[in-house]
């Protein structure tokens, strides 16, 4: 009778190491099962902007690539981004999409609106002009 508890206690003692293993790696390798978690910030779908330049920045842990518009971004090792674009006047659908090392990917998509008067300044011999070009 004891051998049979001595047995059952070790059996036992390794199914739930085995489990705890198994829980582990699956709760650290869960990230990456779900892909690259895209997190854009200074934009927001339907805005209406008044400059034609938009710097976005954002996040995309575990992405491997990230695209803007299928323009490759550079992203640091926490995936942190930050890059100004340059819209035209009018209506603009601008793409971020990032993909991991596994190939599964995120794609954000924003309907933005660039309106009013474009200035630009131009310096020309040391003098700055400004002017307005209007629709």
């Amino acid at each position: 009778m004891q051998r049979n508890y001595k047995t059952m206690l070790r059996n036992a003692t390794l199914w739930v190491f085995a489990f705890t293993v198994v829980s582990y790696g699956v709760y650290r390798f869960y990230p990456y099962m779900r892909g690259v978690e895209l997190s854009v910030n200074n934009i927001h779908a339907g805005d209406t902007i008044t400059t034609p330049t938009l710097t976005l920045s954002g996040t995309a842990p575990r992405a491997h690539t990230l695209e803007i518009n299928n323009s490759p971004i550079s992203i640091d090792k926490q995936g942190n981004f930050s890059e100004p674009i340059l819209l035209p006047d009018g209506y603009n659908i601008v793409t971020v999409s990032a993909e991991d090392a596994f190939g599964k990917s995120s794609t954000e998509v924003y309907h933005i609106v660039v309106k009013d008067a474009v200035k630009s300044s131009v310096g020309i011999a040391g003098k700055e002009k400004t002017f307005t070009i209007l629709d």
